[in-house]
């Protein structure tokens, strides 16, 4: 026999139907792409035959809804600022330790601690432990272990920090062969070749600031490039700064204040500081909101480039000759685009591929079959017809 070939063609009414559902697919998988943020997977931030210094790099460091900013100095010198959570800290020196064995660096000349907040110095114990560390700028807060181990005179009248995280920082701090400990305060310099680190504030504390508010205001200057780092400085700080810098806080790239946080970043103290770039510190979806959409509306006022570590990962900047900031890397945006893209070229497979059969047809193989005789059947007919016609 012949084998039949059965060909299917697709009515209009059914590849409208399909045509219409692919519409959808497409349009949804368009809309989720763009709203979120999938066109960063195609931005390049990396400049083409850009010479810059590869003596000087700052770090911003993700380590997820925390802060650390690593700074390699041209005259070969390293400064760290925070070191996030404790969650963080196997990441943190495991990056440190990359960056270090590549270009050959030894220790951390300058470790600076903004605040006592866990999720600035959470790790700063490890971050001790495993590298050597030549100075530690601390926020003017005292421990439990220098007023009642060291019997530090507590003179100044500082307050006295009751963060068992910052307690045991500050010890391993003391535990640091030929560590030199400075307490952060405006007019604190740190000065190298073609680079100067000036401590703007805190300009006055108290027993009664705030924790965020111990966070110094700094800003680094290379070949021409200002860049602030602020901590969880407040609005208070802001203000205080304003007044008594002005326009000297003008910078290419700012820090943002407490990740972004609505305390942090008010629009006075942005007018006068007008980043080029704008770098925020936050984890993915935590749980305080961060970066807050007000900032985000007052960076977008002054015209400045907005890049978080939640969707960038870490982030690398240098400068060029001509004293301009470049970006040098970061991470692929972490949006699952991949996942949304792969997501609706299956169910546009699945639109063409399915196959629609209408009601009360049968198939041609069913409608085909006829009941037939079985041999064993046929054979006892016959038998029985033999007999009959002996009988005869």
């Amino acid at each position: 026999m012949k084998n039949k070939k059965i060909k299917t063609q697709m009515s209009i009414e059914e590849i409208l139907i399909r045509i219409g559902i692919s519409a959808v697919i497409i349009l949804a998988t368009f809309l989720i792409f763009f709203f979120g943020g999938g066109l960063n997977m195609f931005k390049s931030y990396l400049p083409k035959e850009t010479i810059y210094s590869k003596d000087f790099e700052v770090h911003f460091i993700d380590v997820g809804q925390g802060d650390s900013t690593l700074i390699r100095l041209p005259d070969g010198k390293t400064m760290l600022i925070d070191c996030g959570e404790k969650s963080a800290g196997n990441t943190l020196v495991s990056y440190l330790t990359e960056v270090f064995n590549y270009n050959e660096v030894n220790a951390i000349d300058f470790l600076i601690f903004t605040h006592q907040d866990s999720d600035h110095i959470g790790s700063g114990k490890l971050v001790l432990d495993t590298f050597q560390v030549n100075c530690v700028y601390r926020p003017m807060q005292l421990t439990s272990y220098e007023i009642n181990t060291l019997k530090h005179p507590n003179n100044e009248g500082y307050a006295v920090s009751s963060s068992s995280t910052y307690n045991n920082t500050i010890k391993a701090v003391y535990q640091e062969p030929d560590c030199e400990i400075k307490f952060s305060q405006a007019g604190e310099t740190i000065q190298g070749e073609n680079y100067k680190v000036n401590f703007l504030t805190p300009l006055s504390v108290s027993s009664s600031t705030t924790n965020n508010n111990y966070s110094p205001l700094i800003m680094l200057e290379y070949n021409g490039a200002k860049f602030l780092f602020t901590g969880d400085a407040e609005k208070k700080v802001e203000n205080e700064a304003v007044d008594k810098y002005g326009n000297l806080l003008k910078a290419d790239v700012y820090k943002a204040g407490h990740h972004g946080s609505n305390t942090s970043s008010s629009a006075a103290f942005l007018e006068k500081v007008l980043p080029e770039y704008t770098v925020i510190s936050c984890g993915k979806d935590n749980s305080y909101g961060h970066p807050n959409s007000n900032v985000i509306d007052r960076l977008k006022n002054t015209g400045s480039h907005i890049m978080t570590t939640m969707e960038l990962g870490t982030v690398i900047m240098s400068v060029d000759e001509s004293g301009s900031v470049i970006i040098l890397s970061h991470s692929t945006p972490n949006y699952d685009m991949t996942i949304v893209i792969a997501a609706g070229i299956i169910l546009l497979l699945l639109t063409w591929g399915i196959k629609f059969n209408k009601k009360g047809n049968k198939t041609e193989e069913k409608a085909s079959k006829k009941p037939q005789k079985s041999k064993k059947h046929t054979t006892n007919t016959k038998k029985a017809i033999k007999k009959l016609t002996n009988l005869k």
